[in-house]
């Protein structure tokens, strides 16, 4: 094996080449007097020597890199890292803020070759741009799909003259409109006095064809802009639009590919909420969140057709009052396989109005299992049906001060029930009579409990009323996560199994029981203990 040269070594060639260079020189200029042609050939040979040295410096200093676990990545390795490079310093980038190119692009003469060769790592355009830097990421991104984001606020209140905006806006993407597949608009027209995003595509693009465009997301457009009618955009292939934006501003796009859709909002009412569903009818996700429910006054919910989603998988409707989602649910048809969230700031403040018990109840004879999770901020209650569709409905007061209200089991007693399982996780049950009541109109087979000792303890005495047992067909409980006493669950179990309704499976945590489980086994078909939690 060959080694590496020592120091010693270089040492020695260079000694003797020094002192060859300087025996040259003194035989040649100081022994005779040298005329200006001999001068001029000195000259130039120290300096293509001096070049020469330059290289064989620049030669070590990759030798040195390639011996460093850095020198050792590859090519494609080294370009994931620009990529992230390149994402952590432009990902959160304000709309005043400059495009950066990473440091890293130019670490080392590798590093920088790597990032002008890789089209991946100038696929994204903010406009407005110089058309210098324009052509410069054109041009190395080569045929890559771009991503392009688009703000005004970098040419509004007179920081680019309008006889600028086609040179760095409207001209750049007009060229590379069929190569975009991400674009992200932030545009506001009132704090920015300038042209309204609809105007300007109307005057400047038209029905070019954004061929490649995927994601949309369009945020800050003015309602009271008086030139911002709806413009229309070629869209051909597009899936995902996120808006942030009046509805009478909302773009007309090619709809037939459009699968998800997030939606933010300002004061919107819910037949607006429907306006907006039907205008994209082929959703299939869909996210919309109202900033203010209650509006700028207050508005009847008119009766109306309903709005049928075919496809639709997941609905999202943040913060309405209950009197809102109440109607919305009656108004929107979906899928039974659907997923609905509907986040709720609690009653309307009517009297005689719906509530969260009433919105759950009455619904609850579709479903097959409930959810009800409390904490002292937030209630969540879920139904669940057979199919796989479900309907949650978050709770949390809309004033941070005011205690959240607990759920009341005897209105939710009131309403007819197909509930096979339930499952409450909450601090505290309500009374044995409130609990019987609950739980009677259910055919409950499965009951999950997490909760106080104490509460465990109305629940199994609600489930030994007689004469008529309670929950006749419960074939299992859950109560990880509860500690109770070993007795107490004992004699449980032998009063279900004397009534002919036996307990088929009980599931506890580990060190929860006192003393111990050892005397339930004999009693159950099916005791599984499960270790806490961690």
């Amino acid at each position: 094996m060959t080694r590496i040269p020592s120091v010693s070594d270089l040492s020695d060639v260079c000694t003797v080449f020094e002192r060859n260079v300087t025996d040259g020189i003194q035989i040649q200029f100081l022994g005779a007097n040298p005329d200006h042609k001999q001068r001029g050939e000195a000259q130039k040979a120290l300096q293509q020597m001096q070049a020469r040295l330059r290289r064989s410096i620049y030669f070590l200093k990759q030798r040195h890199n390639s011996c460093s676990p850095l020198g050792r990545l590859t090519d494609e390795l080294i370009s994931r890292i620009l990529q992230y490079c390149f994402w952590g310093d432009n990902q959160f980038l304000e709309p005043s803020d400059r495009f950066t190119i990473p440091s890293a692009f130019s670490l080392c003469a590798r590093w920088r070759n790597i990032a002008i060769s890789s089209p991946s790592l100038w696929s994204t355009i903010y406009l407005p741009c110089s058309p210098t830097f324009f052509k410069l990421l054109r041009d190395r991104n080569g045929s890559s799909p771009l991503s392009v984001f688009i703000s005004n606020e970098m040419f509004g209140t007179n920081k680019l003259a309008v006889s600028r905006i086609g040179s760095r806006v409207t001209e750049p993407l007009n060229e590379i409109a069929p190569r975009i597949c991400d674009l992200t608009v932030q545009w506001d027209e009132w704090s920015y006095e300038t042209q309204s995003f609809n105007s300007l595509m109307r005057q400047h693009i038209g029905l070019k064809e954004f061929s490649a465009l995927q994601f949309f997301d369009l945020s800050g457009t003015d309602r009271h802009c008086p030139d911002n009618a709806p413009c229309t955009l070629n869209t051909p292939v597009l899936r995902t639009l996120k808006l942030y934006v009046d509805i009478s501003n909302i773009p007309q796009l090619s709809l037939q590919h459009l699968v998800s859709l997030e939606y933010e909002c300002w004061f919107m009412t819910p037949p607006q909420i429907l306006d907006v569903l039907t205008l994209f009818p082929a959703l299939e996700r869909c996210s919309m969140i109202d900033d203010d429910p209650e509006g700028e006054e207050e508005e009847d919910n008119v009766d109306r057709p309903v709005v049928v989603m075919n496809r639709m998988q997941f609905l999202s409707i943040k913060f309405r009052f209950v009197k809102d989602v109440d109607y919305l649910l009656d108004h929107i048809e979906t899928p039974a396989t659907a997923t609905k969230v509907m986040n709720l700031w609690g009653p309307s403040g009517e009297e005689d109005g719906p509530t969260l018990e009433s919105l759950i109840g009455s619904r609850m004879s579709s479903y097959d299992e409930l959810r009800i999770v409390q904490t002292p901020r937030l209630l969540e209650a879920t139904l669940t049906s057979k199919s796989g569709g479900s309907l949650q409905f978050p709770h949390g007061p809309r004033d941070s001060d005011r205690p959240l209200e607990t759920i009341s089991f005897s209105a939710l007693a009131s309403y007819p029930s197909s509930l096979s399982r339930i499952e409450l996780v909450i601090p505290a049950l309500p009374s044995t009579t409130r609990l019987i009541a609950f739980l009677r109109p259910s055919p409950l087979v499965h009951i999950r409990i997490h909760t106080h000792e104490s509460s465990l303890g109305r629940l199994l005495t609600a489930l030994e009323y007689t004469p008529d047992v309670v929950c006749p067909h419960l074939e299992s409980i859950d109560c990880t996560g509860t500690p109770f006493s070993a007795a107490r669950m004992r004699n449980f179990l032998n009063f279900r199994e004397t009534k002919g309704v036996a307990l088929r499976e009980l599931k506890i945590t580990k060190g929860l029981c006192d003393p111990d489980a050892s005397s339930l086994v004999s009693i159950i078909e099916s005791l599984v203990e499960v270790d806490e939690e961690s």
